[in-house]
């Protein structure tokens, strides 16, 4: 996970076919958001340790 601001999260990128991209994670006190998916082991850890979805 690349963090872009400080409640705000970019996954590695995800290659499948011709489709590349990134999930992105929002922390939020009212809770926290996960757009798009990341099958990367090591970003579901991550996002886990900063408060899970």
């Amino acid at each position: 996970m690349n963090q872009i601001e400080p409640d705000f999260w970019q996954s590695r990128i995800h290659r499948s076919g011709i489709l590349n991209s990134h999930a992105c994670y929002l922390t939020r006190p009212a809770g926290n958001v996960l757009f798009y998916n990341t099958g990367d082991e090591g970003d579901l850890a991550q996002i886990e340790g900063l408060g899970g979805v």
